[in-house]
C-alpha cells in the first residue's frame, strides 16, 4: 500500500474513532485528561487490534473495516483499561458504565474478520 493511501485511510479511521470516542465520553460523563489516540500499522502485540500504551489508544490500521459498533466496543474496553488494568470484574463493571450495551459490539467485533 503506497504512503499515501495509508494515510488517507489512517486520517478516516482516526475521525471515526475520535467521533466515537467523544460519543462515549459524553454519554457516560467521563474523560480521561491527556488520553490521545493513534493509528498504527501494527504493533508487537498479535492477534490484538488495539492496546493501551501509556496515555495513548493505539489502534490498528486493519479496523479501517469494521462497523460503529464494533469500534465503540474497542474503544470502551481501552478506555476502562485507563481504570482497571486487568480484566476483573471491576473491570467489566467499569466497561458496563462507559458502553452498557458492549455485549453487542463485542459480538460484532468476534464476528468480523481482520
Amino acid at each position: 500500500m503506497s504512503k499515501y493511501i495509508y494515510n488517507e485511510l489512517a486520517d478516516k479511521l482516526y475521525d471515526r474513532v475520535r467521533r466515537i470516542y467523544e460519543m462515549l465520553c459524553k454519554e457516560s460523563k467521563i474523560d480521561v485528561f491527556g488520553l490521545d489516540l493513534e493509528i498504527v500499522d501494527r504493533f508487537n502485540k498479535d492477534g490484538k487490534i488495539a492496546v493501551l500504551k501509556g496515555n495513548k489508544i493505539l489502534i490498528r490500521i486493519d479496523a479501517i473495516n469494521l462497523p460503529d459498533e464494533a469500534l465503540k466496543y474497542i474503544i470502551a474496553h481501552e478506555l476502562a483499561h485507563t481504570f482497571c488494568k486487568a480484566h476483573t470484574e471491576r473491570f467489566w463493571d467499569i466497561l458496563k458504565v462507559i458502553y452498557p450495551e458492549f455485549e453487542k459490539g463485542k459480538e460484532i467485533l468476534s464476528r468480523s474478520r481482520i
